[in-house]
């Protein structure tokens, strides 16, 4: 099910919650701002669901395991 019910959700904060991958946030369709901070997340590829909010203005996902140096910025520029 996800979040998708939540349709007028226009920021999430999911900070520390030990997340390997982003999932459950497509169809957010209001979704400003995001915090992913302090997760799990070993590389970009597992934040695809990402690319399906079309709001998203604020995006944090400091201090995560993100290792993919060449891969980061192409992906911030398609969402």
């Amino acid at each position: 099910m996800g979040l998708s019910h939540l349709s007028n959700l226009v920021t999430l904060n999911l900070s520390q919650n030990l997340l390997k991958k982003v999932e459950g946030v497509a169809g957010l369709a209001q979704l400003q701002n995001l915090d992913l901070s302090g997760n799990v997340i070993e590389s970009i590829d597992d934040c695809e669901e990402l690319k399906e909010l079309p709001s998203l203005s604020h995006l944090d996902m400091k201090n995560n395991q993100i290792d993919d140096r060449d891969k980061i910025v192409p992906f911030l520029a398609e969402i």
